[in-house]
């Protein structure tokens, strides 16, 4: 059986890794507690229907032109790293992804429980071969290791972040190139 992997990655500018991890800007219960019902739900359903928006205005795009090419997208993988952009951003830009992402109104907190559950889940549906099939994510942002992030969106992020060295462009080509 042949893997499939979906691949979309978003270039971010910062970070070291060799920080401890502060998780002070997280509510007390934030790593123990499982989400809601609810904030689980708002953010799947956020995923389908942009999806779906996503699909129909592709297919949209395509038959006003009359162009009958072929063309392979991931919703799922697109969704993903725009929710990775949405944990970064604040502002006007936090809004506007919230909105793009179907978030209604939970707040980042509840969106970022509900992504790191899903991701735990996806974790261990990645794992099982009793599925039929494989399918592995590998959303990344690559991060200028010399540039500092915050430590809660190391812990937020830490399998999808990349410390590269952007001084050393065909070093991180490579790197943004291979697959682990």
């Amino acid at each position: 059986m042949k893997p499939i992997v979906l691949i979309l990655t978003l270039v971010l500018g910062s970070s070291v890794m060799g920080m401890s991890l502060d998780t002070s800007c997280m509510d007390a219960d934030f790593l123990t507690s499982q989400p809601p019902e609810a904030d689980k739900a708002a953010v799947t359903r956020g995923e389908r229907d942009f999806s779906v928006n996503l699909m129909k205005s592709l297919f949209y795009g395509f038959n006003a032109t009359g162009n009958n090419g072929n063309i392979f997208i991931s919703p799922s993988s697109i969704y993903q790293t725009l929710m990775l952009s949405y944990f970064g951003a604040a502002g006007k830009t936090e809004t506007e992804l919230a909105k793009v992402l179907g978030l209604g109104d939970l707040d980042k907190d509840a969106v970022k429980r509900a992504y790191l559950f899903e991701r735990a889940y996806q974790e261990i549906r990645e794992k099982n071969p009793d599925l039929g099939y494989e399918l592995t994510h590998v959303n990344k942002f690559y991060f200028d290791r010399e540039l500092p992030l915050s430590s809660c969106m190391q812990l937020l992020l830490q399998n999808e972040l990349e410390p590269v060295d952007f001084g050393n462009p065909e070093k991180t080509r490579k790197v943004n190139n291979s697959i682990d």
